[in-house]
């Protein structure tokens, strides 16, 4: 038989009070890392202007510009890769930026061989926990720097004794000055004739006109317009018309 003193030394050796188990809890709470103190201490990417509109330029520029990041964070911001975009060399000032500071991201983007709306995104790797990869944009338009508005001159359906006129505009990009030295016909259907324009952007107006009379079929010419620019120093015009043939009626 179990004597009634043993079991109540047993029951409270087994039964820790609630001031040691407190105590227990407390010291093993107290070696895990804070929730709070690790979000505190985390780095924060941030870009004013993550994105750049570098406007309208000829397909012979090259885009330079300088992304400012920012560590907004409390704890260091390291920047491990940049991954650029096609055509785009880029150089970074710092890999490390301390709280409250800030590095730069210096793009060159070249043009050559382009046209239209351009779009290029670059990624920004660090040990940012909300954004590990930022995105930073160019965008753009590249345009031709000497164009003819419209490109080519089109008569449609004439008759061989049709006298018909067109026109058309030679226009350059606002860092290009150009001038129209000469104007080559080719002997045929067609003349064209140069007049001069003042002003930024259109440098002359093309007129053409046929001359009469004109053979049956598809007529097809080219117009040289001769500049002073020795990056663009000839301009060709395409013309065409479909003569078409005259029916004669017999009594």
């Amino acid at each position: 038989m179990v004597s009634t003193e043993y079991v109540t030394r047993r029951h409270c050796l087994s039964s820790p009070s609630p001031f040691l188990a407190a105590l227990a809890c407390f010291a093993v709470s107290s070696l895990l890392p804070s929730p709070a103190f690790a979000q505190t201490n985390a780095p924060k990417l941030v870009c004013r202007e993550p994105v750049f509109d570098f406007g309208a330029r000829t397909s012979g520029d090259t885009v330079k510009h300088g992304f400012v990041l920012q560590n907004e964070g409390t704890g260091p911001l390291f920047l491990s890769k940049i991954h650029g975009c096609c055509g785009a060399e880029n150089s970074l000032s710092a890999k490390t930026i301390l709280p409250g500071s800030n590095a730069t991201v210096s793009i060159e983007f070249r043009l050559q061989g382009r046209s239209g709306e351009q779009s290029k995104a670059l990624f920004v790797s660090s040990n940012d926990p909300g954004q590990p990869y930022y995105q930073l944009r160019l965008v753009g338009t590249v345009v031709a720097p000497v164009v003819l508005d419209p490109a080519s001159i089109q008569f449609g359906a004439l008759s061989a004794t049709s006298r018909e006129e067109r026109v058309t505009q030679l226009v350059c990009a606002a860092n290009l000055a150009l001038q129209v030295t000469n104007i080559v016909n080719v002997p045929g259907p067609f003349q064209a004739s140069l007049e001069r324009l003042s002003g930024t952007g259109a440098v002359c107006r093309i007129t053409v006109r046929t001359v009469p009379p004109l053979s049956n079929g598809v007529q097809r010419a080219s117009i040289t317009l001769l500049t002073d620019s020795p990056a663009h120093p000839r301009v060709v015009l395409p013309v065409s018309a479909s003569v078409e043939r005259e029916i004669l009626v017999v009594p």
